[in-house]
């Protein structure tokens, strides 16, 4: 897994060096009930700024277990989200808002076992649900 996600992320590098957006997974059994990158299985977590590479457990800055709505501050500029919420969780997401509470653009959503390198500035909020 850990050499899995290195490939992921090294991929992520390119991408972002060529300005795509990456959308990095863990999908199928191999995911099930397995920490990814140091985000516990059923959690969505945040790390701190500005780490593109090498993120673990000592970089999570934000970790959500249940479904709801949360508000964010100080989440600024690039930021890993991962959605760990595989198995029994498999159809759980999460959506970012810019708005508080929920509102404002919730477009961008990441599915169960994604993650992606996103701007947070304009985030205020982020949504867990089925």
């Amino acid at each position: 897994m850990r050499n899995k996600l290195r490939n992921l992320l090294a991929m992520a590098a390119v991408a972002a060096a060529t300005g795509a957006t990456v959308l990095t997974g863990a999908t199928g059994a191999s995911a099930a009930a397995q920490d990814w990158a140091g985000c516990p299985d059923g959690n969505v977590c945040i790390y701190a700024e500005g780490r593109y590479s090498n993120i673990g457990a000592g970089d999570i800055t934000n970790k959500y277990f249940r479904y709801g709505t949360y508000n964010l501050s100080n989440q600024v500029n690039q930021h890993w989200v991962l959605n760990n919420q595989t198995a029994p969780f498999e159809d759980a997401y999460v959506k970012l808002c810019t708005g508080y509470n929920g509102t404002g653009d919730c477009s961008k959503v990441l599915g169960p076992g994604y993650g992606e390198y996103l701007n947070l500035t304009p985030i205020n909020s982020i949504v867990l649900y089925r």
